[in-house]
């Protein structure tokens, strides 16, 4: 893709993960979210859909340059959940409805 364009849309990863943060599991509006990396691009994760993941703000910020399992470590279950395994939602596929799409949410267990 060309250099600065990401082809990834806020809107249609926002809509995959139900606006549900991945890290906290709660739904927030759309203005709320960010993209997170799952693996962080200072780490060579790229801007593509199965790298990426919904996340809240404060979650978002929490996780920094760290992986899923490491902010998990990092932080245990500081917001009550801990994540038994953390695997970002497939990308898109096109030409299907995101309603009709399955959806596959990490297990959450409560501390």
């Amino acid at each position: 893709y060309a250099r600065g364009k990401s082809p990834v849309s806020n809107r249609v990863l926002f809509a995959r993960d139900r606006n549900i943060c991945l890290y906290c599991g709660q739904r927030f509006a759309a203005k709320e979210l960010t993209r997170d990396h799952v693996t962080p691009v200072s780490r060579g994760g790229r801007d593509v859909y199965p790298n990426l993941a919904t996340s809240c703000r404060a979650c978002n910020a929490r996780k920094d340059d760290r992986t899923p399992e490491e902010d998990l470590a990092a932080w245990g279950s500081g917001k009550g959940v801990t994540r038994s395994r953390v695997t970002p939602l497939p990308a898109p596929r096109s030409g299907k409805p995101l309603r009709d799409a399955p959806v596959t949410r990490p297990k959450l267990r409560r501390a």
